[in-house]
């Protein structure tokens, strides 16, 4: 993969475009976990994303109720785990960790 900007270039050349800047991305087994960076003047709580090794949009993370109302919510950092898991780390001090074959939540624990 390759980024450039807001957009991810996969080895067989399809091209995913976001909507903000790519912060981070990282491997897990066969799906790339995608992070924009999003500006603090905007909003955008769900800033994970799945996509497969050719390019293609698997998921977007699950939203919740306390992200949906609080843009401090925005994910700022990812963690990698054993299997299938990491975690996404956001403004307010809570840590999801997140199935990364489907984008689902598993749990969330506040760091703060």
């Amino acid at each position: 993969m390759t980024i450039d900007d807001n957009r991810l270039i996969a080895e067989n050349g399809n091209e995913l475009a976001f909507d903000f800047k790519i912060g981070e991305v990282m491997r897990a087994g066969q799906i790339w976990v995608v992070r924009l960076d999003v500006p603090p003047d905007c909003r955008m709580t769900e800033n994970i994303f799945g996509v497969t090794a050719e390019g293609q949009h698997l998921w977007t993370i699950e939203g919740t109720e306390a992200n949906s109302t609080d843009p401090t919510n925005t994910y700022t950092a990812l963690s990698r785990l054993e299997g299938d898991v990491i975690h996404a780390f956001n403004w307010n001090g809570t840590d999801n960790v997140i199935d990364v074959r489907t984008g689902k939540i598993l749990e969330t624990r506040v760091t703060k």
